[in-house]
């Protein structure tokens, strides 16, 4: 079917958009049209086309394979619901094979995690026990839903800070019976989780979206016998026991209906450790977004594998993210005057362990606003960052630059402290957005 070319625009030196009404369902691939009436399309190039079919867009990409006699372009990638017209670099458009194959899967999910401290925690200022669900992966799994995007944020990964209470503080999700507490195993997300002392306790976990499976992950440790049971809302209660090896186990529950559940862990015996718990419709595959953050974490607390039986470097390896969007701690980092040398080896070890997996994105943090340590000095720590991508050969996110300055941020309710999102998620909501429109919506 021809283009209609003057709907072609220019919006790089090698990215082109096109928006038109006239396409209507007949879209098809490949495409042709007269190479004279579109100067400076070359082999490689990409055009972002939108068409208004039915209620919603249908964004499709398409990459020029040939321009003599007539050019020819062939749809490699679509999406939905798109603000376009949006420009695609075609520079990149090889990356991200590891995250585009498995968004195309259709036998599990596509595993997005967020690596960072509390900002990606969802830490605002004033604290409420909705700061998790305000989060950055929770609001951008929020918008690709809202954009027709199956795309959940239903999980809870460790304790994401120094005490279950103040977990429980921050995340409205979660509730307990009993003396829970974190555990000594390291994990992405934080540390474990488990009712520690041989009174009876429970740990509730009511996520906010319909869902029809669970994933529980749980510490086999070296002592045979220990159980922890599980029940979905008021069904059948089933154990989880050890079996004296030493690893990771994942237990997975089917609740039957897609439907808001609840799912209940009660110790039968003490010391049993959890270490985190998923959910999701299991009736389309989606994009899982994992959070991976954790307050007060450095770079080189999230490079740790310290603990047992096993380190938060070997969790990562073993969850196996499809893509990573790492902070990667360095607010702390400069916070705690940690050398910028020592961030950016962290940063680099990061890297590697989940680049084995899946890709990786890095990702500006947030402006400080404070004068704690090298604060003053944090531009140096984002330098080191983009060094990183550079070396890695990965792209770096610039989020800073869409904050503008801690500044212009704060004026527009951005922030609740120096550096923290406000307590009605603004904040993280605006730097949601601009990462599902330049990066999800694109890639």
């Amino acid at each position: 079917m021809p283009f209609a070319h003057t709907a072609l625009a220019r919006t790089g030196s090698n990215e082109f958009s096109y928006r038109t009404n006239d396409l209507r369902g007949d879209i098809l691939s490949p495409s042709y049209f007269n190479p004279a009436k579109v100067v400076g399309l070359k082999v490689a190039d990409i055009i972002v086309a939108t068409a208004a079919i039915g209620v919603l867009p249908d964004v499709l990409t398409l990459l020029v394979t040939a321009t003599d006699p007539i050019v020819v372009v062939m749809s490699v990638g679509s999406g939905v619901a798109s603000l376009s017209p949006v420009a695609f670099n075609p520079s990149k458009s090889m990356k991200y094979l590891k995250y585009r194959s498995a968004r195309a899967r259709t036998d599990r999910n596509c595993r997005v995690a967020f690596v960072g401290d509390s900002t990606y925690a969802g830490t605002a200022v004033p604290a409420t026990n909705n700061q998790v669900i305000r989060s950055l992966p929770m609001q951008v799994a929020r918008l690709l839903r809202q954009m027709g995007i199956p795309a959940g944020a239903n999980n809870r990964f460790g304790c994401a800070s120094n005490l279950w209470t103040s977990l429980l503080a921050m995340d409205g999700r979660c509730s307990s019976t009993g003396a829970w507490s974190q555990t000594g195993s390291t994990i992405a997300g934080g540390n474990g989780f488990g009712c520690n002392t041989a009174a009876a306790g429970s740990a509730t976990f009511t996520f906010p979206d319909a869902v029809s499976k669970y994933a529980i992950y749980w510490q086999n440790s070296g002592t045979v016998g220990k159980i922890m049971t599980y029940q979905v809302d008021a069904g059948a209660t089933t154990n989880l026991t050890t079996t004296g090896s030493s690893n990771i186990m994942q237990t997975i529950v089917d609740a039957g209906s897609v439907a808001a559940h609840t799912l209940t862990l009660a110790q039968a015996t003490n010391n049993f450790a959890l270490l985190a718990v998923d959910a999701w419709d299991g009736s389309r595959p989606e994009i899982s977004c994992w959070n991976w953050g954790i307050a007060g974490a450095t770079s080189t607390a999230l490079t740790s594998n310290a603990g047992s039986p096993f380190g938060r470097m070997d969790s990562y390896a073993y969850f196996a993210p499809d893509l990573s969007i790492v902070e990667g701690g360095i607010i702390n980092d400069w916070r705690q005057s940690i050398p910028v040398a020592t961030t950016k080896a962290n940063l680099t070890a990061l890297v590697g362990v989940l680049k084995a997996s899946g890709d990786v994105l890095l990702y500006t943090p947030r402006f400080d606003n404070g004068t704690s340590g090298a604060s003053p000095s944090q531009e140096a720590y984002v330098a080191a960052m983009y060094e990183v991508g550079a070396e890695q050969g990965i792209d770096v996110w610039d989020n800073r630059t869409g904050l503008g300055s801690y500044a212009l941020a704060n004026a527009a309710g951005m922030y609740g402290d120096e550096v923290h999102g406000d307590g009605a998620g603004i904040g993280y909501a605006d730097e949601a957005a601009r990462l599902v429109r330049g990066f999800f919506l694109t890639i």
